[in-house]
């Protein structure tokens, strides 16, 4: 009897010390800290002047002092830095200057001319848009502020990605005739994007990689269109009047944000509106949706609430269609960009 207990004894120690065992490898779950939500745009002060904004989960900070009329219009993050292009504009020389700013800190990229869209590629900062000179506009690139002309005179770039190594850049040129067309460079090297005999069409607005596939919105005088892989084709839906600012790929589908506009007696109304490979759904009435950008699962939207009032308007961001306000309603205010990092 003496033997069972101890064998009994002995069997409970060593099932007490796997148990011991068991529990010291368990670990716990990690939980991944909340992403920050940046918005780049402008509201007005008492003056009626554009004040550059960015918003950090939709706490503003002044990027302008309000002395000239200043926009942010895109936004980026790369490590601890945020990075914000706008544009300053000079009255004495009815031109724009562009300005990206570093956690707060501006910095002019050139004396004549405008910032378009930021991108953040690896561990480098782009950014898209253009020169002024004597002669002629130039498609400019930034790249971590060293200017880069792009093999463009009489050029606009728009928009910017990256897929891998290779860099992708929306805009437009203009012709000898004036008038404007599209076109899409990839690393130096441009390319006309074909407009199907249609002349209204006049350029890139937005650019966007979903795996193999390069998406390319363009604008005209009569709506919006898509190119994927250089195909022209319409975005317009039957029987609906509308508009599209930006395109996103993720999760192998295309997102695509704007506006559709509604008859609403003598008058149209704004509706933001998201469109999912082509599927259009409605998440804020009287709304304009600018930008998109999505993260995981997540759609993020900026954009604004139309007219309060005279001069008056709200700037939004919005998150699945869940709107926070990040203005009261007593001046006017865009929000113009969007990111989460």
């Amino acid at each position: 009897m003496k033997n069972l207990s101890s064998i009994i004894a002995f069997g409970l120690i060593i099932l007490a010390s796997a148990c011991k065992k068991q529990q010291e490898i368990i670990e716990e779950p990690k939980i991944s800290p909340p992403k920050n939500v940046y918005v780049a745009g402008y509201e007005n002060n008492s003056s009626y002047i554009k004040v550059a904004k960015l918003w950090k989960n939709g706490v503003a900070t002044n990027l302008s002092d309000g002395t000239k009329e200043t926009t942010a219009n895109g936004v980026a993050v790369l490590g601890n830095d945020v990075y914000v292009v706008g544009n300053e504009f000079n009255p004495s020389m009815a031109s724009y200057t562009p300005i990206i700013w570093k956690n707060g800190i501006a910095t002019k990229l050139s004396a004549n001319g405008a910032a378009n869209a930021i991108a953040v590629i690896g561990s480098d900062v782009y950014v898209a848009g253009f020169e002024n000179d004597a002669r002629s506009i130039r498609a400019m690139l930034w790249k971590n502020g060293v200017a880069s002309p792009l093999t463009l005179w009489n050029g606009v770039a728009q928009s910017i990605t990256a897929n891998g190594n290779d860099i992708y850049i929306c805009g437009y040129k203009v012709n000898s005739n004036g008038l404007s067309s599209p076109v899409i460079w990839k690393n130096d090297s441009y390319s006309d994007l074909p407009t199907g005999g249609n002349p209204s069409i006049l350029t890139g607005i937005s650019v966007a990689i979903n795996g193999p596939d390069v998406y390319v919105l363009g604008g005209s005088l009569t709506g919006k269109f898509l190119w994927k892989n250089g195909v022209l084709s319409s975005i317009a839906e039957s029987g609906k009047s509308m508009d599209v600012y930006s395109i996103f790929a993720a999760n192998n589908n295309l997102y695509m944000a704007g506006t559709e506009y509604k008859s609403s007696g003598t008058r149209y109304t704004d509706h933001a509106t998201l469109w999912i490979n082509g599927t259009s759904s409605i998440f804020a009435n009287d709304a304009i949706a600018n930008h998109i950008f999505v993260d995981g699962q997540d759609v993020f939207t900026a954009g604004y609430i139309a007219e309060t009032g005279p001069l008056k308007s709200i700037a939004i961001a919005w998150k699945n269609g869940i709107q926070t306000s990040l203005t009261d309603g007593t001046k006017n205010a865009r929000a113009l960009a969007i990111c989460v990092k």
